[in-house]
């Protein structure tokens, strides 16, 4: 549901739609009075008729039986000769079903609806999932609001994962592929398989550990996926540097190994080894795109050789999970360049590819967090063609809850939107274990049902912030074959 506040001047408006606000069956001749403005502001072309209701108004007396005195109490004006003032403005709520229908609700077409009705002054919506959702403030580590919130335990709850493990969904016989800076695979035991050696970093060894080995970047992903599918077959591909300095650099070496890595992947399928859906985990982005030539190549552009392999991947039925980003308006990655912060300006080449599932970051009781990449995503610079998968505007796909500690290691701290992009990938993992038919599904199939069955709560159909909304398993499960 979306709730949207319309003020009306009482001096402007009609004395249809007054009386109608006054009239105890109100409602129901305010719905038939403001059904057509609504149809036309906020409906698409493909929903018809705008299912809303109007649940409740702020006085159903334009006479105003009760005065506010300057205390702030209200007294009855009994017998009194005094004259009762109207109010100036009525306030009336639409409560809008998004669930029987598209419905296009922005500060564009909230503008519209406006124009569309005499007196009318201005409107505001009312799309938070739950009670703290967009557009609820945005929450930033640190700034005396704490590092994180919550545990793992409460994480996992908002994920769903009491169905998934009481459905046996526990991603046996799935492989997921890290794709990352690098797995201990002793730590990782007996889940770690192997995986492709990049340069010097061999799989499963890993070389530079900063403090607790569990906490480095690759082992946070690696038990977050486990947290939710705790028999995936676990593989590593120690790609990603400590810093992409070079985006050009960057991407032809990992265009080389991941399509080695995809190679690979057919041939396992052929010869019968590793038998099982694929999942790949992509907890990176390029946060600074000034190295970027030219500039765009990469970031805006479909054509570009790197977002062709997300396609190849799901023409292969491997699913590729991406986290969004850091580099959400509030409080980005200090790694984020200066033109590459905020909504619209954040998600980028192959995060926002339409092949991949793009995960933005919650808190585990539902605040946005501030540091989330925002879509939408970039206008694609490449011409349209019937080969290409184009880079997608609605950007992020879904989201998943990051910024909390393991319930019983403090110390074992997950946060941004790689957290919420791995439990994400463990859902996706556990979801394909369903059947054999469920791992076979393709690709793009499989992504749209998670964001068809996302929890919205009351947010829009999508939403720069959140996507599609929290992921959410136990509204998938019945759609899957």
């Amino acid at each position: 549901m979306i709730d949207i506040y319309l003020s009306v001047d009482v001096a402007s408006a009609t004395e249809e739609l007054c009386a109608a606000y006054a009239d105890p069956d109100g409602p129901a001749k305010l719905v038939a009075l403001l059904q057509g403005p609504v149809d036309k502001a906020l409906g698409t072309s493909d929903a018809g008729r705008v299912s809303f209701g109007v649940p409740h108004c702020v006085s159903n007396d334009l006479k105003a039986p009760l005065r506010v005195d300057k205390d702030g109490s209200l007294q009855p004006l009994g017998a009194s000769t005094e004259s009762p003032p109207k109010p100036e403005t009525l306030v009336i709520p639409l409560r809008l079903d998004d669930a029987k229908g598209p419905v296009a609700v922005d500060e564009k077409t909230l503008k519209a609806l406006v124009s569309e009705i005499q007196g009318a002054q201005d409107a505001c919506a009312d799309m938070a999932f739950g009670t703290s959702y967009v557009p609820a403030p945005a929450w930033c580590r640190g700034q005396g609001l704490g590092r994180g919130v919550g545990s793992r335990e409460a994480a996992l709850e908002v994920i769903g994962q009491d169905f998934l493990e009481g459905n046996g969904l526990d991603g046996d016989g799935v492989n997921v592929l890290i794709v990352d800076q690098g797995l201990d695979g002793s730590q990782l035991a007996p889940n770690f398989v192997g995986g492709w050696r990049v340069g010097n970093r061999l799989p499963g060894q890993l070389q530079f550990v900063r403090g607790v080995t569990r906490n480095y970047h690759g082992m946070l992903i690696a038990r977050n996926v486990l947290s939710v599918a705790p028999k995936v077959r676990l593989w590593d591909c120690p790609l990603i540097p400590s810093r992409i300095d070079n985006v050009n650099a960057f991407l032809s070496a990992a265009e080389a190994h991941l399509e080695w890595v995809r190679i690979w992947i057919i041939i396992f399928r052929i010869r019968g080894w590793f038998p099982g859906p694929w999942v790949i985990v992509n907890a990176w982005s390029t946060f600074d795109r000034s190295t970027e030539m030219p500039f765009g190549h990469y970031s805006e552009n479909s054509a570009h050789s790197f977002n062709r392999l997300m396609r190849r991947f799901a023409e292969r039925t491997i699913d590729v999970v991406f986290a969004a980003g850091n580099c959400g308006q509030f409080c980005p990655d200090r790694r984020c360049g200066i033109y590459d912060i905020g909504p619209g300006a954040s998600i980028y080449g192959a995060p926002a590819h339409a092949s991949v599932l793009t995960v933005g970051a919650t808190r585990t009781d539902g605040l946005w967090a501030g540091a989330s990449s925002q879509g939408p995503g970039p206008d694609d610079r490449a011409p349209p063609s019937p080969s290409l998968e184009r880079l997608a505007r609605q950007k992020p796909d879904l989201c998943a809850p990051s910024f909390f500690a393991d319930t019983h290691n403090a110390h074992a701290f997950n946060g941004g939107t790689s957290t919420a992009s791995a439990l994400a990938a463990g859902v996706v993992a556990a979801l394909r274990g369903k059947s054999d038919a469920t791992g076979d599904l393709p690709t793009d199939q499989f992504f749209q049902i998670l964001r068809d069955t996302a929890d919205r709560s009351g947010a829009p159909l999508w939403d720069g912030r959140l996507g599609y909304g929290m992921i959410n398993p136990e509204g998938a499960y019945p759609l899957l074959p």
